[in-house]
């Protein structure tokens, strides 16, 4: 991938691959019963460092360290860099999901066949109900 991204106000190159390892990192510190706040933020700082083209490494630490970066600044460059390698975006996880607009108020489906008629060999007390409810609707 050959891309760049603004990083407060400076320019920098993305990396060619995805940091598999580094995602792997953040994902397995995440999972963990008791999430150590402080392992946590490292390892989002080195997702977002290998997300950055290797030349570039050293300048984004600097810029990150002069503008007091936080840990949403860093998987920001992550969101952004997997947005532009799937050619889409992603937006911000929700608790839920928006669900359906709306339902109607009859979401009753019609019935798929009605029964019209009996055959006269075997007049059936329950088909001669059937019809007879067919026929009033």
């Amino acid at each position: 991938m050959a891309g760049a991204f603004t990083y407060f106000g400076e320019q920098f190159s993305y990396a060619e691959e995805f940091p598999a390892f580094e995602y792997a990192e953040f994902q397995e510190a995440l999972s963990e019963d008791e999430v150590d706040d402080g392992r946590a933020t490292g390892v989002a700082l080195r997702l977002a460092v290998a997300c950055v083209a290797e030349a570039d490494r050293g300048r984004f630490r600097k810029v990150s360290r002069s503008n007091r970066a936080q840990v949403k600044d860093w998987l920001a460059v992550y969101r952004d860099w997997t947005a532009e390698v799937t050619e889409r975006p992603t937006g911000e996880p929700t608790d839920s999901s928006d669900g359906l607009d709306g339902t109607p108020k009859n979401s009753e489906s019609e019935p798929a066949a009605t029964v019209t008629s009996l055959t006269e060999r075997a007049p059936r007390p329950d088909l001669a109900l059937a019809v007879a409810r067919s026929r009033a609707v």
